[in-house]
């Protein structure tokens, strides 16, 4: 949506409890925290949710198992705003539609099925709706998250607005070496966005970019791909190249982008 969450470390959110303590207006000083820091916490304002996940019994669990259905409560410890109801029910309905959820996810499928890792991870099926989102408009929900202190955003942080999503097709490891030959990054940004980077002592751990899943057999509409383009490779060009790329050397079209989504689907 166009708005940036706190991270770095001279710009954290703090709720100021003094300011608080002496005019009651808890309006006014949570507009000097942002949006993420108001539903998820920061030092001295605890996180306006608590969750949990039930099985099909009714049993409380943290043990998630495929192809089985669970129920995920979100209970309000503080009152959520309909603007967040919105944003949490979108939220989760793009990961469902399009995305994946959990660690597992930077598994690749692999060409030859006797090396493939069980799997695909972290693919979810909204059965009923989480939240039923208020019926708003995008627009309100720009002018509140612009509403509270704007963050300087690490530019390594994903934007919604330059991701990639395809559906109904998925990348190999030999589908994406193809695609890794045709010199759309420079030599350490192509590593980083197909494969990532492993921690060292003086640098930390760097993602991948792309993820990929492959059919499962079941009824559950796993085959699809998504990835993102960094802001500052945004700014290069890069994701129009990657998309025009992917159609180039692995006959991959009509992707869409998170912008597309944001203006056309939520």
């Amino acid at each position: 949506m166009g708005i940036q969450a706190s991270e770095k470390k001279e710009e954290r959110c703090e709720f100021d409890t003094k300011s608080y303590q002496k005019n009651k207006n808890i309006t006014t000083e949570l507009q000097k925290i942002c949006p993420a820091c108001q539903m998820f916490g920061c030092t001295g304002w605890s996180r306006k949710f608590s969750l949990k996940i039930l099985d099909e019994e009714g049993n409380l669990t943290r043990q998630i198992k495929p192809h089985k259905e669970y129920t995920i409560k979100i209970l309000e410890v503080k009152n959520f705003r309909e603007q967040e109801i919105w944003l949490i029910s979108k939220t989760v309905w793009i990961i469902c539609e399009y995305g994946a959820i959990g660690g597992k996810t930077v598994l690749k499928p692999q060409s030859n099925p006797s090396r493939q890792i069980s799997g695909p991870y972290g693919i979810i099926e909204l059965i009923e709706p989480l939240m039923s989102p208020p019926r708003i408009d995008k627009d309100t929900i720009r002018t509140f998250l612009k509403s509270s202190k704007k963050k300087s955003m690490p530019l390594e942080w994903p934007d919604l607005r330059y991701f990639f999503f395809k559906k109904g097709e998925t990348l190999d490891r030999i589908t994406l070496n193809s695609l890794r030959s045709a010199n759309i990054f420079s030599d350490h940004r192509k590593e980083e966005f197909f494969w990532g980077k492993a921690p060292t002592r003086t640098e930390k751990a760097v993602s991948k970019k792309i993820f990929s899943f492959k059919e499962d057999g079941k009824t559950l509409e796993t085959k699809r791909f998504w990835g993102y383009v960094l802001r500052e490779d945004k700014a290069n060009g890069m994701l129009p190249l990657l998309l025009k790329k992917m159609e180039e050397f692995v006959k991959i079209t009509n992707i869409k982008t998170g912008k597309q989504v944001i203006e056309n689907e939520l």
